[in-house]
């Protein structure tokens, strides 16, 4: 259904406040104006059509289309292919641009592979004996007569689920030996190679530096008012009506709430960041980074390029040697017998950020491979794990020492 008169009047307004208009963009140069809060997808595909002088192409599917669906994005001057992640996230649509036929390229995701892309070839041999390394110490010991899938395998797994999110990937890709090979676009491959490379050392992405700028960004704008039962769009514009970070509203969110029927009563006393914290608390969405836009969802876990990867190598042979140091010695009916092995490795790990990240209000997404933890999220549940980790990795205070 779309979200008629007040996201208009949004787009108008910020039309005029960005002092161009598309027919002024008719040199059909290599940027767009994406200005669809609340449009039509009809209306956001003309008027990337109108921009770029390509034809929009259903490929027959006018019928499973919806064209009158609601869309929100806000973003000037982008690249078009950006503008085109944009209104996928927006539709849950497959929107690309196929510069060959020059056309606007709209399908639906389960129609699979859009047959496009660079197939390239990974070596991972350093990191499958990494992970070889990890499970000949801390690794569960499994059934002989189970297979258990190869390091390359597992690590194409946590390829799929970080590029993918949890769900089937519609690409998927082939472990051979040591070495992963993948088919898939530019950008997917950057974003594979970033892995890959965070999971050999550690660090944070590129995607999670972008939000915490988006919300430093967004902190710097100051906003104080109470709003009183007001339609979530109004105070969607007041909060983003001096922000220069593209904002994309996801399906997940459009599905789940009505902009204009749903109301808020918030109260902003501080700046943009402290008011879209409040409202996203009040009407239970997240907020997160998605290729340099602020995104709005509701999804418990959407695929993200916003992550940090921990090495957690010396937070498990202290754990190794704590468990060791419980075990009772054989014949003890009622001593510990395991092990940080049989207790399941980084499991122990994960198992207790994960629970402590849930119990503050967070939804988090956390997995492991070889001795590496990867927590996907925003700025705020990356920091969260982080000092979770850090006070895993302490030792105890005077105060907390066992007798």
């Amino acid at each position: 259904m779309r979200l008629a008169s007040t996201l208009l009047l949004t787009a108008a307004l910020i039309m005029a406040h960005s002092g161009q208009t598309e027919a002024q963009t008719s040199e059909r140069s290599s940027t767009v104006d994406c200005v669809w809060p609340g449009e039509t997808l009809q209306g956001a595909l003309d008027s990337l059509a109108q921009q770029t002088g390509f034809v929009v192409d259903l490929g027959g599917n006018e019928d499973e289309i919806d064209l009158t669906d609601t869309v929100y994005v806000l973003a000037r001057k982008v690249d078009a292919q950006k503008a085109c992640l944009y209104l996928s996230s927006s539709s849950a649509l497959d929107i690309s641009l196929d510069q060959a036929g020059k056309t606007i390229r709209v399908r639906e995701y389960e129609e699979g592979s859009r047959g496009a892309g660079l197939a390239r070839l990974y070596d991972t041999a350093a990191l499958c004996r990494a992970h070889t390394n990890y499970l000949n110490r801390y690794g569960r010991e499994g059934d002989p007569l189970i297979e258990a899938p190869s390091p390359a395998k597992t690590l194409l797994e946590l390829v799929h689920m970080m590029l993918d999110g949890a769900g089937v990937t519609t690409q998927p890709g082939s472990a051979i030996g040591n070495r992963l090979l993948l088919t898939r676009e530019a950008v997917d491959h950057a974003r594979i190679a970033e892995l890959l490379k965070l999971l050999g050392s550690e660090g944070e992405s590129a995607s999670l530096k972008r939000d915490r700028e988006n919300r430093e960004h967004l902190a710097s704008c100051a906003l104080n008012r109470q709003f009183t039962d007001e339609p979530v769009s109004v105070v969607l514009y007041a909060l983003f009506e001096g922000c220069k970070a593209p904002v994309v509203i996801e399906r997940s969110m459009l599905d789940y709430i009505d902009l204009l029927g749903e109301t808020s009563s918030v109260n902003v006393t501080d700046n943009c960041l402290g008011g879209l914290a409040k409202l996203a608390s009040e009407q239970g969405f997240e907020f997160d980074e998605y290729h340099g836009a602020i995104r709005l969802h509701c999804h418990e876990y959407t695929a993200t390029d916003s992550y940090r990867v921990f090495d957690v190598s010396a937070l498990l042979a202290k754990l190794e040697k704590q468990y060791d140091e419980m075990r009772a010695q054989p014949g003890v009916e009622d001593g510990y017998k395991g092990s940080l092995r049989s207790e399941g490795g980084s499991d122990v790990i994960v198992e207790a950020v994960y629970l402590q990240l849930v119990m503050q209000g967070l939804e988090p997404a956390i997995f492991n491979f070889a001795d590496k933890l990867v927590v996907a999220g925003n700025t705020v549940t990356v920091q969260r794990a982080a000092e979770l980790l850090e006070l895993l990795a302490a030792e105890a205070a005077e105060g907390d020492k066992g007798k």
